[in-house]
This record gives C-alpha cells, sequence and structure tokens, in this order.
C-alpha cells in the first residue's frame, strides 16, 4: 500500500487572522438575541478553528457563551451540497443535545434556540450555534498528554459507545463511502487541465500530478479494507467521530468532549484508531467496555482520516480562494499527505 497519509492540517493549531469576509458581528448579537434570548455585553472573536470561526459573547447578566459559525463547504463527510451539509450539522448537533440530556455529562452540547433548533443558517453558507463556556484546557495535535488522561478519555469513550443512540435523533448510519471521494477522483482525472481557483491551484495540480498512482494506490486499499470490515458484521454504536486532543478538554478534572459535529453509528474503531500506538489506552478501553478493537477496522478508519482530509484539501485549493492562513495549513496539510507522513493525533506514545 506504500506510506500512508499524515498529519491533519486543520487539527494542528489555530488559524490567526480575522472573521470570515462579509460577516457582521452586529448581525451575529442580533440573530443571539432574537433566536436565543442572549442580550450580549460584549462579543470577542478568537482566530481558532478550521471551516469554522469562534466568539465568546458575555452577556448581560455575566454569564459567558461559545459562539460558532461553520462554513457550510468545509464538510464533505456531510454532504455534497451547502443544503445537504446543514442538514446533516443540524443532525449530529441535536444528537448531542439529546445525549447531555440522556446525562453524558463529558457533551458539550449547544444550547437550543428559543424554537428548540440547535443551529440556525446565517448569511449564504454559514450555520450559527451556541454552546455553553467551559473554562477548560484543550491538547495539541500530536501530544500524547498525561497517560491519566489518556485512560479517563478511553473510558469515556467507552461510555459514549455503550449509550443508546438518542431515540428519534436521525443520527446517521456510517457506510463504507469515502467521504469527498467524487471530490478527489474528479480532481486526479483533471490533473492535466490547468486549475483556476486560486494562488495555490496550480500548484496543488502540480503536487497531485506526480502522486496521481500512490493516490489511486490507496483508494484501492481503501476499497479492499472497506470489504473486508463490512464482512466483519461489527456493531454499530454512537462515535464521536473526532476525539483528538483538539476535542477533549479537561475542565475541573474531568473529561468533556466538543465539536460533534461528525458523530454518528459506527463501529468502535472510528474512534479508536487515534489510540493505535497507545496499548495501555487500548487495554484500559477494553476492560472498560468489553470490547477489543479489530485490526482491520482501526486500518480502515486510520485511511479514512488521511485520505478524506487530502480529498477537502484538494477540493478546497481547487475551487476559488484567497492567500491567507487558512490556505496556507490547508496547502501545507495536502503536502503532508502526499509526503507519506503517518496521522498521530496522540503521538508516538
Amino acid at each position: 500500500m506504500g506510506h500512508l497519509p499524515a498529519d491533519r492540517a486543520r487539527q494542528s493549531g489555530p488559524v490567526d487572522g480575522p472573521p470570515p469576509a462579509g460577516i457582521d458581528e452586529r448581525e451575529l448579537a442580533r440573530a443571539l438575541s432574537e433566536s436565543w434570548g442572549l442580550e450580549l455585553a460584549g462579543l470577542r472573536y478568537e482566530p481558532k478553528g478550521f471551516g469554522g470561526y469562534h466568539w465568546i459573547g458575555a452577556t448581560l447578566d455575566g454569564s459567558r457563551w461559545f459562539v460558532k459559525l461553520d462554513h457550510l463547504e468545509d464538510k464533505p463527510y456531510l454532504g455534497g451540497d451547502p443544503s445537504s451539509v446543514l442538514d446533516g450539522l443540524e443532525v449530529a448537533y441535536g444528537a448531542a443535545h439529546l445525549l447531555r440530556e440522556s446525562g453524558l455529562a463529558f457533551v458539550v452540547a449547544p444550547l437550543p434556540t428559543r424554537g428548540g433548533r440547535v443551529l440556525m443558517p446565517f448569511a449564504p453558507r454559514w450555520a450559527l450555534t451556541v454552546f455553553p463556556f467551559v473554562a477548560g484546557e484543550t491538547g495539541e495535535w500530536g501530544a500524547p498528554g498525561p497517560v491519566a488522561l489518556r485512560t479517563r478519555l478511553v473510558r469515556t469513550l467507552a461510555e459514549l459507545h455503550g449509550a443508546a443512540a438518542p431515540p428519534g435523533s436521525g443520527l446517521r448510519h456510517l457506510g463504507w463511502d469515502l467521504p469527498g471521494r467524487a471530490m478527489l477522483e474528479a480532481a486526479l482525472d483533471e490533473v492535466a487541465t490547468p486549475w483556476s481557483g486560486g494562488p495555490f491551484s496550480e500548484q496543488a495540480r502540480g503536487a497531485v500530478r506526480a502522486k496521481v498512482a500512490l493516490i489511486r494506490e490507496w483508494l484501492d486499499s481503501y476499497d479492499t479494507l472497506a470489504s473486508t470490515v463490512a464482512a466483519a458484521g461489527l456493531e454499530a454504536v454512537v462515535t464521536h467521530g473526532e476525539p483528538h486532543p483538539g476535542n477533549v478538554m479537561t475542565a475541573g478534572g474531568e473529561v468533556r468532549l466538543i465539536d460533534w459535529d461528525t458523530a454518528a453509528l459506527a463501529p468502535v474503531e472510528r474512534d479508536l484508531w487515534m489510540f493505535r500506538a497507545d496499548g495501555d489506552a487500548l487495554d484500559a478501553y477494553e476492560v472498560a467496555s468489553g470490547r477489543a478493537a479489530d485490526s482491520a477496522a482501526m486500518a480502515f478508519y486510520r485511511l479514512t482520516w488521511a485520505l478524506s482530509d487530502l480529498a477537502l484539501f484538494v477540493g478546497a485549493l481547487r475551487r476559488e480562494h484567497g492567500h491567507n492562513r487558512v490556505t496556507e495549513k490547508t496547502w501545507t496539510g495536502m503536502l503532508a499527505i502526499l509526503g507519506g507522513s503517518e496521522p498521530a493525533p496522540y503521538g508516538a506514545v
């Protein structure tokens, strides 16, 4: 199969820079007042994230809230167009809210609007969500963190995987299709034609063109693994999808999981592959859950992660874009994948 991809650039650190063009913070404040009843004393932009933008809102009563704008063109795992992504995002965030309501205290879930929705469309191609502000710390991609924290985390995942899917949530059941595959294969088919979306497009075309055979080899390996895992008949449970250090908070000595847009029903290995280098963590998970990780499924979800990122990055650099910190990180992330680095959210423990 060759060497496999790469560090996840969108999880490797904050994206510094201003709020997205065309977003008026006065309109944000108005939406928060009208839809959530939050009367703000202040709204502070936090330059962190990839595919989303964040603010901390302080209300007149002294409470604080974490405000998020999700970009509906940067989530191919939820759908092929902004409308379907919006629907998928609402289902995922709605499931997180229901999980929290069922008693899973580690779920940092969105605050429903006055009308009961967990998000609101905001301007073309954006969705607005509000979360409770949690005073805690997150980790960094590639940093394993303390052994005790990883142990608490895998026990938390065991609790999540043992929970029933919220009735009526509509939580999606993941199949074996690669998110963004059509977008990636279209790029492979069109490497002989100039890409004109923006300043990184032609560089991206050259980098992809040099690796076409290797990318197709990875896609063939994906298909083989998908068939193997599908035939194994593994149980589908509630999974978070991205329990990497950046989505794990510690607050008051407890673990909290944030960013539930990837929540879905799937085998446990969708969450566990991130700990593949940490035998102690996997042993702790098996003790807590009674489940042992399936090696083929671990490999499948690791490759899914890498190839879906490649599709996301290539797609972003082919379509219209400018030169900024986000596109720089997209470019370097794509090069890392094509260079064959291993995805290692918790490092080489």
